[in-house]
This record gives C-alpha cells, structure tokens and sequence, in this order.
C-alpha cells in the first residue's frame, strides 16, 4: 500500500498546500494565532471568565475571541476548569479519540497538554504512562497531570527503546509527538530560520524513526499510533507514516476520522493538516495507524542507528537504574506512620497506595494493573503525601483530586480577593468566621473547587502551594 499519489513519492510543500496560498502563508508565519484553551473534560457546563469560539476540529477546545485576555490570570485557570494549549495540538488529540478503558502511552509527553487531555478522559480501569525522556521536563509534566484531578496516570523517563523491550503489545494506543524541526514555532520566536534547513529536517527525521521503530512494539494488535509533529516538513510528516507502512507491509491501515475531512492531508490517509492562514493557530500535523496483526520478528529487520538524531550538545535518552533491595524496616516503618497522617487528612476511595521513595503515591485500579505488567519499569503514580524532614506534607495533587477519590476532613472557601491572595503563595489572616478552626490541614478552595493545602496556625493560615503551581493573577472574578 502506497499511501503518496502515484505521480509523486516525497513531493514538496506545493503539493500539500496551493500555490495561490503561498503567499498567505508565509504572511501568517510573521504572525502569532488566536489563543486558545481546551476545557477540562470532567466539568461539564463551564463558565469561562472571557467569550471564546469553538475549535472547530476538538469540540474542547475554545479560540478567545480577544488577543488581549491573558487566561492564566483567571482563577478558573487556577482551579483546573482550563489547560492553555496552542489549537494545533488538539489534532492529534481528536485523531486518537480516547475510549475511557484504554491503556494508552503518551512517548513524548511533556509539557503535558495531550497528555493530561488524555488522563482527564480516562476511567479507573483506563491507564496512561506519560514518558519524558529529558528528566529536566519531569516537572512541569507532573504538574499538569496532578491538575487534572484523576489519577489515572503514572510518569515515567525512558529511553523510547527501554520501554518497548519491557512494554511489548502491551498499549491500546501510543501517542507519539515527535521532537522535530519545530517550523511551526518560527511565528512565536521559539525557533529561527534554521527550522527550515535541510541539515535539521534530515537530522529530525532520522530521531523520528527512531523514536516510531520503539513506539510501535509497543502496541497490542489492533491498537492504535498517533504520531505528531509542529513542523510542515513533509520528510517529517507524511514521509514518516510511509516509512512505516513500508517497512512492515501487510501490518496497518490508515486511522480515517470524518469529522476531520476538512483536514485531510492530499498526500497520505490518515494524516491531517493544520495551516495558519487557515485555521487560526501556529499549524499542525497528525496521522493515525492501526495495527491489524501483531509485529513479528521482522521489526527487528528494520535498523535505526541508536545515536540517530543525536546531538553533542545533550543526551535526551536516559536508561534506568534500579534497585535489587526492598525497604528497610524503618522505611516500612516510615509508610506506616505516613498512612496514618493520610487518614488524617480525608478519605481516599477506589486508590491502590504504595509507600516509595518517600512518598505516598494513589494510583487508579489501571495504572496499578499496568505497573504490575512491568515491575521493573519504575512508574511514579500521583504523589499524595510527601516526607519533609521528620514531617509529612501533603501533596498538591492530593488537593486536587476530583471528589471521587478524595473527599478532605477539612475545606475551607475562600473568597475571590482571598484565593488569589492564596495563589500568590500569601499567607492569609482567618477571617471572624473561620477562628474556631485550630490546627490541621485544610484545602482552600474557590467556588467549590480546590486550589491547594493550607495550615491552620493561630490567626492565620499558613501557605502549603509549593512554588511551580504559584500564579500571580490579575483578576479575582
């Protein structure tokens, strides 16, 4: 099966997009696209503080009308109502049309904008494992997933190769959006010119590969890869998805989504376009394949160079270290006293919990079920309880688990002056109402929905919102 027309194997961009566009489209990269929020996918019926537009091709996503509103200094950002995402990233999200039960492996994922889109549409049988290669990305991962008050996740960081020796056909879907050149990044000044090199195409190209050749082993038969890129090189896109189909014939069939026709790239099926003159956002790419029968010992057959798409400059790929012993008895001992704190602290329901690394983490019955698969994967589920010295704190994501899971011995609404006080990182005076409350933790909470952890002390509460989850925000309504 050739997915390219038949006149052209890799044509050039006049074949993806007219030539009476060119123009338009070199114009629009100079210039930024509207931005845009996608709605979280468990509150239904949200209130945005600022008038918006539908994405057309994500019925989550919103384009803001105004270039001017800022949606991270809202308190409805705070409270996880919305996730500050560029519309061209919701394609590949529409294309692998998450089913709540699916054990899915986001390859690539951080920021962390899919992959908490995906966490958000999960059940508790449902898993996803959020792979971050460059550990220096682990962070702002983590605190995207704690937002989305599932905890239908677990984070990993993985050389892609590493999880797919010890994870084969094992994922309902892989989702893989793909380090590349990053064309689409040239209009907001995250890349130069360079994006456009052939040295960089071909150098992007080649780590793709590598990158797809893991990702693949990975799936079960019949599930489903999603690869993305933010470049408009059709060495990096369409050529990708024809490398594939290539290299192990007779093994997928292209993921074709009505709803996304509008979309659909002239080159291949199941691949889709976004253009900024066209759609309002930087651009986009993805493309879907579903595997019909299970890879045998001919992905072996196809070598990728394990240094391909390597630079000097870093080693984004990390194997993993691992220890031979269990806890200690004092570290046993540890747990035990942290679970009593956590008891204290609310009522945990439908979570499997584990002491490790100083630190309890809750994870739902399917990201427990896919660790037990590879125990020697380490997985970091939600982090609830965290050791501070002789102390135990509890965690931000603890706060924000949705009602479901958690329900706090204590909560405490805050005002719209107070809660962005709070999310400042502020300590707060207690107001005439709230002095009868003396020790403990609380979580602050605006309009019903939790922001974070605060201490009873005295006259005041003292503020527990660790630095990277602090946001100075404008407006208190």
């Amino acid at each position: 099966m050739n997915l390219f027309s038949e006149s052209e194997s890799v044509p050039g961009l006049e074949q993806v997009l007219p030539l009476g566009e060119h123009a338009l489209f070199k114009q629009s990269m100079q210039e930024y696209g509207s931005r845009c929020v996608r709605l979280h996918a468990n509150k239904s019926q949200i209130a945005l503080p600022f008038s918006s537009q539908p994405v057309p091709w994500f019925e989550s996503g919103r384009f803001l009308d105004e270039a001017s509103i800022r949606p991270a200094a809202f308190l409805n950002f705070a409270v996880a109502d919305y996730y500050i995402q560029d519309a061209g990233s919701l394609l590949p999200l529409a294309l692998l049309d998450v089913q709540g039960s699916d054990i899915i492996c986001d390859l690539c994922a951080a920021p962390g904008g899919k992959a908490s889109a995906i966490a958000e549409r999960l059940n508790t049988d449902g898993a996803l494992l959020a792979n971050e290669s460059i550990r220096s990305r682990l962070d702002v991962l983590r605190y995207a997933l704690a937002r989305t008050g599932n905890p239908t996740y677990a984070t990993c960081s993985f050389d892609p190769e590493f999880l797919a020796e010890r994870l084969a056909n094992v994922f309902d879907a892989v989702l893989v959006d793909a380090p590349c050149s990053g064309q689409m990044l040239v209009s907001k000044n995250k890349r130069d010119d360079n994006a456009f090199s052939d040295h960089q195409i071909e150098h992007c190209a080649l780590r793709q590969k590598r990158i797809l050749h893991s990702a693949i082993r990975m799936l079960k038969p019949g599930g489903r890869l999603i690869y993305s890129t933010c470049t408009f090189a059709i060495q990096e896109n369409e050529s990708q998805i024809q490398w594939l189909i290539d290299s192990y014939p007779d093994h997928w069939e292209p993921i074709e989504m009505k709803q996304l026709e509008p979309w659909a790239s002239p080159l291949a099926k199941g691949c889709y376009r976004l253009w900024p003159h066209r759609d309002r956002c930087s651009g986009g790419f993805a493309a879907g394949l579903r595997l019909t029968r299970e890879l045998d010992d001919q992905v072996g057959e196809v070598r990728i160079p394990h240094n391909a798409g390597a630079t000097t400059k870093s080693k984004p790929f990390k194997r993993a270290s691992h220890q031979s012993h269990g806890p200690s008895r004092a570290e046993q001992e540890k747990g035990k006293e942290a679970r009593q704190v956590l008891e204290e602290l609310g009522s945990l329901n439908g979570l499997q919990t584990v002491w490790q690394n100083g630190q309890i983490q809750g994870a739902s019955l399917g990201v427990d079920q896919l660790q037990a698969r590879a125990p020697d994967v380490t997985m970091q589920p939600s982090p609830l309880l965290i050791a501070s010295g002789n102390h135990f704190v509890p965690a931000q994501s603890l706060a924000m688990l949705d009602r479901r899971f958690f329900e706090p011995t204590r909560r405490v609404e805050l005002s719209p002056a107070q809660a962005v006080s709070f999310m400042r990182g502020d300590v707060l005076p207690k107001t005439s109402q709230q002095q009868d409350i003396t020790g403990g933790w609380a979580v602050a909470t605006w309009q019903d929905k939790s922001l974070g952890w605060f201490k009873s002390a005295n006259n005041r509460w003292n503020n527990h919102l660790p630095p990277w989850a602090r946001l100075n925000l404008e407006n208190a309504s």
